[in-house]
């Protein structure tokens, strides 16, 4: 039996593929086959801004003890705004179930707003934000705030098994649901893994999109490993993602610099590449780029707290240094063991769903 639900998701026209949107196609697609059609809510709707009712409606959401975090000016507008957005899609798309699958969940307000219209609400948190805003000097409240709007909701799916642990411990209904890529990136993904043929020399890459704050800082401090570690690495390292070539400057002898990548430039490194090697000191772990590698054949090798929640996958190893890398480099097996597709726990995620539609029509 078919079934529609609201949806706010990252997968807006024109964004650029990464992690988040990357995880936003898993729910869609698995959502697909479940048999649900998504109605997209486009939170950023320029015309439901009028000052007025935008903030009419925001002084009556604020009236509730619930309402979370401050009641600021721009925050009661925000969530008029956010309010007066569902009703117009609920309004426009009236055979929809009154459920509200939540991914934008730096936005705790949206999910206020759609449990005062009476909305169900599933949250699919990509990480917890109040956690992952480097810089903060007191994250303290929006921490607070948002653990206790996802408790508040029906059901909670987070990517990460340590924050499927947490938030169980702050009382929320959660249940771990693993990465793992769409069908069409998953066939990139393993077209590149049969054309793999890395020499025995063969480079180990290091990637990422610098353009975010702990990827860059993960870069950095592998780069300084590097240049405090001569010749340990005996094999060439190549460097790439968006915008790396603005760390010209910093690139020690060894590492060749390949800056910013198309797709296929990109799949050619991962064909002739020996292993990836991630690093990040602090932040959410490399919870996408882990599992993408591992379907592309490379052995994954990571620092720091980059292999959180991947270490139930084979070919996952941990180095947090140069010297650590060099030893393990023999004993990586040409080809990364494939990981499985969550197939049992994208099914949970849709009988969730589907149970909050069925008792939706029971009442």
């Amino acid at each position: 039996m078919s079934f529609s639900v609201l949806h706010s998701t990252r997968c807006i026209a024109g964004a650029q593929a990464y992690g988040g949107v990357n995880r936003s196609l898993q729910v869609l697609a698995a959502l697909e086959r479940g048999g649900g059609a998504p109605v997209k809510i486009d939170i950023y709707d320029k015309d439901v801004s009028h000052r007025l009712a935008n903030l009419r409606a925001g002084l009556s959401l604020a009236s509730q003890k619930s309402f979370p975090g401050s009641r600021t000016y721009a925050r009661l507008w925000t969530a008029g705004r956010f309010s007066r957005i569902l009703n117009r899609a609920r309004k426009a798309h009236p055979d929809c179930a009154p459920v509200l699958l939540w991914e934008n969940t730096q936005d705790i307000l949206l999910a206020h707003a759609a449990m005062a219209a009476g909305l169900r609400v599933i949250a699919l948190p990509h990480d917890i934000v109040a956690l992952n805003e480097c810089g903060k000097s007191d994250r303290h409240s929006a921490f607070h705030d948002e653990v206790k709007t996802l408790a508040r909701t029906d059901y909670v799916f987070p990517i990460s098994e340590e924050e499927n642990w947490m938030l169980r411990l702050f009382g929320c209904t959660s249940e771990h649901l693993p990465y793992h890529p769409e069908s069409s990136l998953e066939r990139s993904l393993l077209a590149c893994r049969a054309r793999r043929q890395p020499a025995p020399d063969a480079p180990i890459l290091i990637l990422g999109s610098v353009t975010n704050p702990q990827t860059r800082a993960g870069i950095l401090h592998q780069l300084q490993l590097i240049k405090e570690s001569p010749g340990v690495i005996t094999r060439p390292i190549l460097l790439g993602g968006n915008g790396t070539e603005s760390l010209a400057a910093q690139i020690p002898p060894g590492v060749k610099l390949c800056g910013s990548l198309s797709a296929d430039e990109l799949n050619r490194l991962l064909e002739i590449s020996a292993a990836i090697w991630i690093y990040q000191h602090v932040g959410t772990g490399a919870l996408t780029r882990v599992v993408e590698m591992l379907l592309a054949g490379l052995p994954v090798v990571g620092g720091g707290l980059a292999l959180r929640s991947t270490r139930q996958h084979a070919d996952v190893y941990q180095a947090d240094t140069p010297e650590e890398l060099a030893l393990l480099l023999p004993r990586l097996p040409t080809h990364a063991k494939l990981p499985e597709r969550p197939l049992k726990a994208e099914k949970v995620f849709i009988d969730r769903i589907r149970k909050l539609t069925e008792d939706n029509k029971t009442h």
